[in-house]
């Protein structure tokens, strides 16, 4: 089976950050003061949860991936490399109020805006008990501000 780094658990315990990466984004913030007021409002438990999305946004496209390989579904639009672009703005949206309407690969935004991860993966089957009642690749949840 051909390795993916970013898809291998060991992968995820042995990384370490890139020095250079890090000082781009420290002197991006330095030269940008709105921005670095922004990073700066995010409490410890917000940074943890932007993580819990952005892995459960991997986890969730591993998965159907694997469902494609082993024909289980015949296709996925996968959004892999790309989390932080559904999940960061969708976490700054006030639930309850905001909507979503995400695209084929935003998928992300409807675990973020509460929607189980399980409701996810039965809509992908169609079955009878996923979100849309058994219709094809349907995801929505007006419930979870989510409209599809």
């Amino acid at each position: 089976m051909k390795r993916f780094p970013a898809f291998d658990p060991p992968e995820y315990v042995d990384w370490k950050p890139d020095p250079a990466l890090v000082r781009a984004f420290r002197s991006t913030l330095e030269t940008n003061p709105e921005r670095a007021r922004i990073v700066s409002t995010l409490t410890p438990d917000s940074k943890l949860q932007l993580y819990r999305g952005l892995l459960r946004a991997r986890l969730h496209d591993i998965e159907l991936k694997r469902w494609v390989r082993t024909g289980v579904i015949s296709k996925a639009w996968l959004g892999t490399g790309e989390e932080a672009t559904t999940v960061g703005p969708v976490h700054a949206l006030e639930r309850g109020t905001d909507i979503v309407a995400p695209m084929i690969r935003n998928a992300a935004a409807c675990c973020e805006m509460g929607m189980p991860i399980a409701d996810m993966l039965r809509a992908y089957l169609a079955t009878a008990d996923s979100p849309s009642g058994g219709r094809d690749l349907h995801v929505g949840s007006f419930r979870h501000g989510v409209l599809q």
